[in-house]
């Protein structure tokens, strides 16, 4: 069972990209499918279904039993612990910042909308792993060259040995290069050790890569906790103008990870 800080973290990382706050926005009026709730956007439905994927695993939306449809329905009493932790730090936060201000006049209610919404231009991964290690073992897979090689990338790609480079400090980098089995296309990942705190933290900074469609720096953040006796892996990265292909690459690289565990 996950305590209440870590429920509220899972919370807001949920909702932390523009589009899911949006989808949640929609659903507070009533459920919907994921065809309904992917009209409003420049995206497409399996990349909606992501999101709502994220929004499930942190409880806040549920399917119905419609055999066909199976329409989202929002749990809105998930968000009562967030909302909670919010209002007993109102009063302090309003104590150094002032007054909130009013909402607009042309929404009373303050509540964002599917139109006043920033839509897919930053849109961030978050995947939530358990596996049945330690978390010192799993940082090792993180930060070990030996043990990187043998995972990161997505499926159908390789990361020689001799391309991994790991200065394990803040502001050291983090640096190699995933190679395509079919074609030998070569694709060099460079990060930024930016926040260090073994075994519990690891954050990475990237560099834009306009040449490659992201024009601002990323941030890859993975968070380890106990789970009972095993451990829970959370990663968040992002932001990308379409996080899907990044999500589907996370997901093969940690089925590699999952294998190279329980190997060890």
């Amino acid at each position: 069972m996950l305590l209440a800080s870590e429920r509220l973290t899972e919370t807001f990382a949920a909702l932390g990209d523009p589009t899911r706050l949006a989808i949640v926005a929609r659903l507070a009026e009533g459920e919907a499918t994921v065809k309904e709730l992917a009209e409003p956007f420049a995206v497409s439905q399996p990349a909606i279904s992501r999101h709502l994927k994220v929004l499930e695993r942190a409880g806040l939306v549920t399917r119905g039993r419609a055999a066909q449809s199976r329409p989202r329905r929002l749990r809105v009493e998930a968000l009562t612990e967030a909302v909670t932790w919010m209002d007993a730090r109102r009063e302090l936060w309003e104590g150094r910042m002032g007054p909130a201000r009013p909402a607009p006049e042309d929404d009373p209610g303050g509540r964002p909308t599917m139109t006043d919404m920033p839509t897919a231009q930053d849109q961030r991964v978050l995947i939530t792993r358990v596996f049945d290690a330690s978390r010192e073992l799993v940082f090792r897979a993180w930060t070990d060259p030996d043990h990187v090689a043998q995972w990161f990338g997505p499926e159908h790609f390789d990361t020689p040995r001799e391309t991994v480079e790991i200065d394990l400090r803040i502001g050291g980098r983090f640096e190699l290069t995933m190679v395509q089995r079919e074609g030998g296309a070569r694709f060099p990942v460079r990060y930024e050790i930016v926040e260090l705190d073994p075994p519990r933290l690891l954050v990475l900074r990237s560099d834009p890569m306009p040449e490659v469609g992201i024009h601002e720096a990323t941030f890859t953040r993975v968070e380890l906790h106990d789970h009972g006796d095993r451990m829970r892996m959370t990663l968040s990265d992002g932001p990308y103008a379409e996080a899907g292909p990044a999500e589907d690459g996370w997901h093969a690289a940690f089925a590699k990870l999952a294998a190279l565990l329980a190997a060890v």
